[in-house]
């Protein structure tokens, strides 16, 4: 399998054989060269400028292939805002070297423009980075009416037939994290009695998870991962991996992670088996927490950042999940008004415990016999994510980071 690192060298690769045969000038070479290397984590000769950190290497690679693809049309040292904002005219009418005839979409033209403003910001090469226009992001991809309600989750769990799956459907549910961070937890990443986890920060691809990855709480998903404990390969070696192909009659290597498709197979499988309709791929499930998380616990937008590992200054509650804006806000305007019975049932509780088989009631944020937290914005989930912004608090790398545990200190 391909890792994101393994293609961004690639990449540089043959953005070196451009240079070398003189499709992109040796200026230009140099000042993309520089910004890629300030900001990659892996380069320790040149450090990004002050207060800024580095970025994930699936973001150089979008910064690569834009700067790439217009410095073979002109030197990026010296040209203007008015040139490159014509070449960008013409990407998008299909009349620029290197792209299809009818044109780049404009979301593939924000790629370009966002990269261009990341170049000008670093280098002072007489453009100013505003000058370079940016798309907006298109209305939010994400449907409301596709997320999963109480009933449908309780399906689709009954329908994941092994542990080992079950682990998987519980921990992207409770957790909204990717699928590569959810298939490179090693043992040690995650403390069940605690309730705990921290992403594998050694793991290229976890976007800007990696920035921000103090502690999170694995809510409900704690008791269906102590039950696949039982069954997990290996739990001797605690850099072996949390998640493992499921054991049978052959050997299994718990020294290597599964695939992402395995991940994607495994919730292609659960659909299978019920009668839901609404997409069930890893990425969905992410777009099920936060939804759920916001519209029915009302959690800060940062804290949800932080859940689901974006940085501080995303914005991606305000473009992806801009549709917990409207009917939501509505009916809760209405429930306070008298004018709509709350709904007091909470869509991520279980009918009956995960850790103790206890039963429990409709809308409760946490097992009354053992205490295992369901919700996120249950009283011990809230203490728990203090203690745990303290811990963070001590630990922070920076600024952002501090800001992030503080926020959930404060909530």
């Amino acid at each position: 399998m391909t890792t994101p690192r393994q293609k961004y060298e690639r990449r540089r690769e043959t953005f070196n054989e451009y240079v070398e045969n003189g499709e992109i000038d040796q200026q230009t070479a140099s000042a993309v060269r520089d910004l890629l290397d300030a900001y990659d984590d892996h380069n320790m000769m040149v450090s990004p400028p002050e207060g800024e950190g580095t970025r994930e290497v699936g973001t150089l690679l979008t910064w690569l292939w834009p700067l790439m693809t217009m410095g073979r049309e002109r030197n990026l040292t010296t040209t203007t805002a008015h040139k490159l904002k014509k070449d960008l005219q013409r990407m998008h009418d299909g009349e620029y070297p290197h792209v299809k005839d009818d044109g780049i979409k404009k979301s593939t033209i924000r790629n370009y423009q966002v990269a261009l403003r990341n170049f000008y910001h670093y280098h002072n090469f007489g453009i100013d980075p505003n000058d370079i226009p940016v798309f907006k992001k298109s209305a939010s991809p994400v449907d409301p009416n596709d997320m999963l309600t109480k009933e449908e989750i309780q399906e689709a769990r009954e329908a994941a037939d092994n542990p080992r799956d079950r682990a998987i459907f519980e921990l992207l549910l409770y957790t909204g994290q990717r699928r590569e961070a959810i298939r490179t937890l090693r043992l040690k990443d995650v403390n069940i009695q605690e309730g705990i986890y921290r992403l594998n920060s050694n793991v290229d691809g976890l976007k800007g998870a990696a920035e921000r990855n103090g502690k999170r709480p694995l809510l409900g998903a704690k008791g269906p991962l102590q039950n696949w404990l039982d069954y997990h390969p290996d739990t001797s070696d605690p850099d072996n991996y949390l998640i493992t192909a499921r054991p049978s009659y052959s050997a299994v290597d718990p020294s290597s992670p599964i695939s992402g498709e395995t991940i994607r197979n495994v919730m292609e499988k659960i659909k299978e088996k019920t009668s839901i309709k609404k997409p069930m791929h890893p990425h969905a499930m992410r777009h099920n927490f936060v939804t759920i998380a916001k519209r029915d616990y009302d959690l800060a937008d940062d804290t949800i950042k932080y859940l689901i590992g974006h940085r501080s200054g995303s914005d991606v509650m305000e473009t992806t999940y801009a549709h917990l804006s409207g009917d939501d806000h509505v009916q809760r305007a209405e429930e306070a008004w008298g004018l709509r019975e709350p709904e007091n049932e909470s869509p991520l509780t279980p009918e009956v415990c995960e850790v103790c088989s206890n039963p429990l009631d409709p809308g409760a944020k946490a097992c009354s016999r053992c205490g295992t937290v369901y919700t996120p914005d249950a009283k011990s989930a809230q203490e728990l994510v203090e203690e745990m912004a303290l811990d963070g608090m001590r630990a922070a790398d920076d600024n952002l980071e501090a800001d992030a545990v503080k926020t959930f200190r404060d909530f």
